[in-house]
């Protein structure tokens, strides 16, 4: 099984042999997003099928969601020829886990999903949506500062790896 950067290296070899060289890293996002849908609208269409038979059904989700990864290696491609200082998706991929494997379980994500639909619905009621939404952004892109200082500081102590 080859490893995500060998991934990014063979789609690279695609991208260039099949000319698909004008897409930007939004639009391989975008692209990523789109098959994500289409694997999403397949379950949604047809469900899932028994879990003791392989029909096509499952075939085509399958597909689907290597598509999505293919998008996404390929935007990693993109992001890091303009930024070529971020670790490697090996690396990202090992330094995330980590990162995820030492966070507390966390509980009763499904109360907090149904809740905070009514809370967005009762905001778009009250007219204050659009303000919720642009002080998220502001939080979220903020929060998105520290963690490429935070990252930043790791590589210093972990430098990435080619």
């Amino acid at each position: 099984m080859p490893t995500l950067n060998e991934c990014i290296e063979q789609i690279g070899v695609l991208v260039k042999k099949k000319e698909f060289t004008t897409d930007t890293l939004f639009l391989k996002l975008v692209w990523a997003m789109v098959e994500l849908a289409e694997a999403m609208d397949i379950v949604k269409k047809r469900g899932l099928p028994p879990a003791d038979e392989v029909p096509i059904v499952a075939d085509n989700i399958a597909e689907e969601l290597i598509d999505v990864i293919f998008y996404v290696c390929d935007a990693y491609r993109l992001l890091r020829r303009r930024y070529p200082y971020i670790m490697t998706m090996d690396d990202m991929f090992n330094h995330k886990m980590l990162k995820n494997m030492s966070r507390e379980k966390r509980y009763g994500q499904g109360l907090l999903t149904s809740f905070m639909k009514v809370y967005i619905d009762h905001m778009a009621e009250e007219g204050i949506l659009d303000e919720f939404m642009n002080e998220t952004s502001r939080y979220v892109f903020q929060l998105q500062e520290k963690n490429l200082r935070d990252l930043n500081e790791d590589r210093k102590i972990y430098p990435p790896t080619d």
